[in-house]
C-alpha cells in the first residue's frame, strides 16, 4: 500500500474506492467530483488499482497487482485497509450533489454503535422499513434477497472477511445466503430517508457509458471522455428501468423481496 499522510486509528473509518487500471479513465472525473461535492469528507480516501496510481495528495493507493478472480482480489484488498471499518465504493458511481457530512457521520456512528457487520449506504435494494420515523437505518431480516451482497456499504472487516471466498465471482458472492446462519447484523437505509445520503450518477455498465450519462460528463466539463467508451443501448437501458421499477413498487408497498 502506498501511503500519503495518514492519521488513522483502529476505530476510524476509511473510504475505499474499488477500481482497476482499465477503468483509470474514470479516476479524474470521479475524484474531481468527489472533492467538489464532498470537500469536507472526514475520511481518508483509498483507491484500489492494479499498478497505476492517481496523482493526488488526498488519495492513497492500494495496488494489488495482476487481476485475479473477484473473491481473491477482495481478500488482497481488505488486508491492506488500515482501519477496522471502511466504506466500500466504486469508481463508476460519481458524486453529483453536495453531500451532507453530518448526516453521513450520524448514520455511520449509529451503525458502529449497533456493532453492525455492514450497512448498505445507497437506496437501491434491499432497503428497510421502520414505523419509528426517527430511524434512518434498521436491520435487514434474514432471508431477504441480497441481504449480504457486497456493494456500496460500510463494513466491519471481520464480517467482510467472512463474506468473501477466493475463487468466487461477484455474482456468486452476491447470491450466497450463508449470512442467514450468522449473528452478524446487516443494516440498510430505511424508507424514512427521502433523499440519498451519497447522491451519485452511475456512469458505466458492462464497460459502456450508462444511457444519458454523457449529459452529466458535459455538465461537469469532461466532454473529452465521451469518445473513450460506447454508450449502452436504449434496449439495455429500458431493461434496467423495468427492473428498478419492480424494486420501486416493493419499496412503495413496504414489501421485502425474500429468496
Amino acid at each position: 500500500m502506498q501511503k500519503n499522510k495518514l492519521k488513522l486509528t483502529q476505530n476510524e473509518i476509511s473510504f475505499v474506492v474499488m477500481s482497476c487500471d482499465k477503468y483509470s479513465d474514470l479516476w479524474d472525473i470521479f475524484f474531481k467530483s468527489f472533492f467538489k461535492y464532498w470537500p469536507d469528507c472526514p475520511y481518508e480516501v483509498f483507491l484500489v488499482s492494479n499498478f497505476k496510481a492517481y496523482n493526488s495528495k488526498n488519495v492513497n493507493s492500494i495496488k494489488i497487482g495482476e487481476d485475479s478472480d473477484y473473491g481473491t482480489n477482495l481478500n488482497k484488498i481488505v488486508r491492506e485497509i488500515p482501519t477496522e471499518w471502511f466504506i466500500m465504493w466504486f469508481e463508476d458511481s460519481i458524486f453529483s450533489e453536495k453531500i451532507n457530512t453530518e448526516l453521513v457521520k450520524k448514520i455511520l456512528s449509529k451503525a458502529q454503535d449497533l456493532n453492525a457487520g455492514s450497512c448498505l449506504l445507497i437506496d437501491t435494494y434491499p432497503v428497510t422499513f421502520s414505523k419509528n420515523k426517527e430511524d434512518l437505518i434498521s436491520e435487514i431480516p434474514k432471508g431477504v434477497k441480497y441481504r449480504s451482497a457486497i456493494g456500496a456499504s460500510l463494513y466491519n472487516k471481520k464480517t467482510f472477511i467472512k463474506l468473501i471466498e477466493e475463487g468466487k465471482s461477484a455474482w456468486e458472492l452476491d447470491k450466497n445466503n450463508k449470512s442467514n446462519q450468522w449473528e452478524d447484523i446487516f443494516l440498510a437505509l430505511t424508507t424514512n430517508l427521502k433523499k440519498p445520503i451519497l447522491p451519485h450518477k452511475h456512469g458505466v455498465i458492462k464497460g459502456k457509458w450508462c444511457y444519458g450519462f454523457k449529459s452529466f460528463l458535459k455538465k461537469e466539463g469532461f466532454e473529452y471522455l465521451i469518445d473513450k467508451r460506447e454508450e449502452e443501448s436504449l434496449f439495455s437501458y429500458l431493461i434496467g428501468k423495468i427492473y428498478h421499477l419492480r424494486l420501486s413498487v416493493l419499496k412503495k408497498l413496504k414489501i421485502h423481496w425474500y429468496e
